[in-house]
């Protein structure tokens, strides 16, 4: 996938050479987008006019024909199957390379039919990996069937790579067999292939809902030879879908090897997750006090997850050691939730919500109540009126909890028979309130959930404060919340505005134009610093919005979010939609793998991007492509990087002369 990205790059520059006044050749160190015609693609891509795109297509100009086909790949348009299905034919195999990943990322089953007649046999092996993977992104069982009956050469790491990405997109969907299953085996035991490729295939058995005990020994001869971070951490997840002894004490061999990277104790933390209780009690709670934090929150989340009544009391007491506060809260939740005796436990988070001056230790203990119904209005009095806006976004999601938690029926049919209170229009009128004066996250979480839940509909005299909350809405920055309160107007009133949910964005090609393609940040945390080195001719709108956004000091004194296993995350505010800065909509996506290192911007439901929030992959990943636009990757202090967790401060972001 590299080489397409580097042949797109050279056909640019051929065409930008050869286009007479669309380039300004006198700046050697310019990027791509000095070009008129790229810029005009961008801006089309920004405001979603999937239509102008089509004239792209077909340009005498084959860098203008890939970009085109990129453009529509992010829209995620059904209708533009039928303008690049003609594209897999081209005479040029950039072009017919992009058109495929565009098909593939669109989804729509019609593209299946359109790629396995095209002859993908008969294509050099860049074009035909390319079919195999987007077979493997948009196919049925017809494409699951020639993905696994594919004969391919060991030696030839093109195809074996594709085959194997395939048969991840594919188990991604919920699609395996135990062909595919004896494929990836095949592939992850020879040793002759090279061991990107075959980390892909252990990839694979990482992504499947399977019961893999038969292929142990086989992942663990695997393990044995396999030299890669992210080979490592596939087959340890792979480990953990074995339910049995061997498996267990493999992974817990790591756990007692001095010296281990980090990440493969993270991630044998991840696997024992899918183990009983009685097997990793022990375990998790030595684990407990790592000097990693994450590895602590890991032991905690499988306390809370995996805990017992009989051990209420000790998780309890846990919680009154000297952890930091992210594990101590898990297992406050963990006492509270496996509790037969739940008023002390509840009256003991209360007193520690009051107490704690910390925003998100706040916002966690309110979360942790959420095993209490007994708590309703203690999390609604802080939803509706604490000053914090962490802490009444995450009363919200606790509302949403305690709802939807298996014990509310019977709460909500005991509170009526013996007190003559209805719950349920109490839950109704909370998240009518909630729609007309909450913040942007918050409404889209009400939203959301009156769109799942329309037995609520009864207590809803009218729709207006759902009409009036998609009027409050700020275009483009408000996009997503826009779009979940017209899913949820047309599940209470039947009222489809969908049509509505157009937008566009500014670009600031001058801007855009003084951007070196190897432009660079250093970023200043409270663990040390590390540099990123940007890359504007693959996203130029991303590029120059995550620059802006560092020269304006945005990211400064900011908390590090979200560290799962194998990315960490910074959104620059407190909240999910930020309050402040527009979003970068449509994602600008490459035919890339992402790599130990990558910077990309988070991923929105809308499968778009947010320019306010960014993500470090800490390994590479095979199907992370077209899921997220990348802007650069770290080039130095990666081992900073690796060191990051949930609640490190971003100090500041500067942007290198």
């Amino acid at each position: 996938m590299k080489g397409f990205l580097a042949s797109v790059m050279a056909v640019v520059v051929f065409a930008i050479c050869g286009c007479g006044n669309n380039t300004n050749t006198e700046d050697t160190v310019s990027n791509l987008y000095n070009d008129a015609t790229l810029r005009q693609i961008s801006d089309l891509r920004a405001s979603r006019r999937g239509v102008d795109l089509v004239k792209y297509c077909t340009s005498q100009y084959p860098s203008y024909r890939a970009a085109g086909a990129m453009a529509l790949a992010a829209l995620h348009d059904s209708m533009a199957i039928y303008t690049l299905a003609p594209m897999t034919g081209d005479q040029d195999n950039v072009v017919r390379t992009a058109a495929l990943f565009a098909m593939g990322e669109i989804g729509h089953p019609e593209a299946e039919d359109y790629i396995l007649k095209n002859g993908i046999d008969m294509q050099p092996d860049d074009v035909k990996a390319a079919a195999i993977v987007a077979l493997g992104k948009c196919g049925g069982a017809k494409s699951l069937k020639y993905i696994e009956e594919l004969s391919i050469s060991h030696s030839n790491a093109i195809l074996v790579s594709a085959q194997c990405r395939a048969m991840c997109w594919m188990a991604s969907r919920g699609m395996y067999s135990i062909q595919t299953h004896q494929k990836a085996i095949e592939y992850i035991c020879d040793t002759t292939i090279h061991e990107s490729a075959r980390a892909i295939a252990a990839e694979y058995f990482g992504i499947c809902d399977a019961e893999l005990s038969l292929y142990t020994d086989e992942f663990a001869r695997a393990l044995g030879s396999a030299t890669l971070i992210n080979n490592k951490t596939n087959l340890i997840l792979a480990l953990g879908k074995c339910n049995n002894q061997r498996s267990r004490q493999i992974l817990k061999g790591f756990l007692d090897t001095p010296g281990t990277d980090i990440r493969i104790i993270r991630n044998v933390t991840d696997a024992l997750q899918n183990f009983q209780y009685k097997d990793c009690k022990e375990t998790m709670l030595s684990l407990l006090n790592s000097d990693n934090g994450m590895i602590a929150i890991q032991s905690a989340d499988y306390l809370l997850q995996h805990g017992i009544a009989a051990d209420s009391t000790l998780y309890w007491n846990l919680s009154q050691s000297k952890l930091d506060w992210k594990p101590r809260t898990r297992l406050l939740a963990a006492a509270l939730k496996f509790s037969n005796n739940k008023q002390p436990i509840s009256d003991g988070i209360m007193s520690g919500f009051d107490i704690t001056p910390n925003p998100y230790e706040k916002a966690a203990l309110l979360s942790a109540l959420k095993y209490d119904l007994n708590c309703i209005s203690f999390v609604e009095n802080n939803t509706f009126y604490h000053s914090l806006p962490a802490v009444r976004t995450e009363g919200v999601r606790t509302l949403v909890a305690m709802y939807e938690s298996p014990e509310f029926k019977d709460f909500a049919a005991r509170k009526l028979k013996n007190e003559e209170h209805n719950v349920e229009k109490d839950f109704a009128v909370m998240f009518k309130n909630i729609i007309t004066n909450g913040n942007s996250q918050m409404v889209a979480i009400a939203a959301d959930f009156l769109t799942r839940h329309s037995e609520l509909n009864e207590y809803l005299s009218n729709t207006f404060f759902i009409n009036q909350a998609i009027n409050k809405c700020q275009l483009p920055r408000d996009i997503e919340t826009h779009k979940l309160l017209v899913d949820a107007l047309k599940s209470v009133a039947g009222v489809d505005m969908s049509h509505e949910c157009n937008y566009s964005d500014t670009i600031s090609w001058s801007y855009v134009s003084q951007i070196k393609p190897d432009a660079e940040v250093e970023v200043s945390t409270s663990k040390g610093k590390f540099v990123i080195r940007t890359d504007v001719n693959n996203a130029p709108v991303a590029v120059s919005k995550f620059l802006k956004l560092a020269e304006q000091k945005y990211f400064d004194n900011t908390c590090l979010y979200g560290n799962i296993t194998n990315r960490i995350s910074n959104r620059g505010s407190e909240s999910l939609f930020d309050e402040n800065q527009s979003v970068m909509m449509p994602s600008e996506l490459q035919n890339t793998d992402l790599e130990e290192g990558s910077v990309i911007l988070s991923t929105s439901k809308l499968r778009e991007s947010y320019a306010t929030q960014w993500e470090i992959m800490l390994y590479p990943s095979a199907i992370m492509d077209g899921t997220a636009t990348v802007v650069g990757k770290v080039v130095s202090g990666m081992d900073v990087v690796l060191s990051l967790n949930t609640g490190d401060v971003v100090n500041s972001i500067s942007v290198k002369k």
